[in-house]
């Protein structure tokens, strides 16, 4: 929860503390404190309960990106390791071979690339 987020959700439970303790000073002037007080309890509850939510899309967004990282390295050494096989088994200085290592090659120079990070929109999470 953000500074500001925490800066509200304090300001609300003293709020709503204050119209619950002076809700007779209130009303006597003319204020529905209880109705208020009850519109603020829902709207904060409704608050935590989709910042919970959130920050548990957080976690499961962390742990996917760990598992997509794992997967994408066992497939990186699978195919790496299968074009080594492959330029062993044909022979290495024979023309096939050279088939095999521009594909090496490729993937060497896709290795070498720097990795530009995405950042999830918001548009593709709805």
């Amino acid at each position: 929860m953000a500074l500001s987020e925490a800066h509200d959700i304090t300001l609300s439970t003293k709020t709503q503390e204050l119209f619950g303790n002076r809700s007779a000073v209130l009303v006597k002037a003319g204020v529905d404190a209880p109705t208020l007080k009850e519109n603020m309890a829902e709207a904060h509850q409704e608050f935590l309960d989709e910042d919970t939510h959130q920050e548990d899309l957080k976690r499961q967004l962390r742990a996917s990106t760990i598992r997509k990282e794992r997967l994408k390295r066992r497939l990186h050494v699978l195919v790496s390791g299968s074009l080594d096989i492959a330029i062993a088994a044909v022979g290495k200085d024979t023309p096939e071979a050279k088939n095999f290592r521009t594909i090496r090659s490729r993937l060497a120079q896709l290795d070498a690339q720097p990795q530009v990070a995405r950042e999830p929109t918001p548009e593709a999470a709805a």
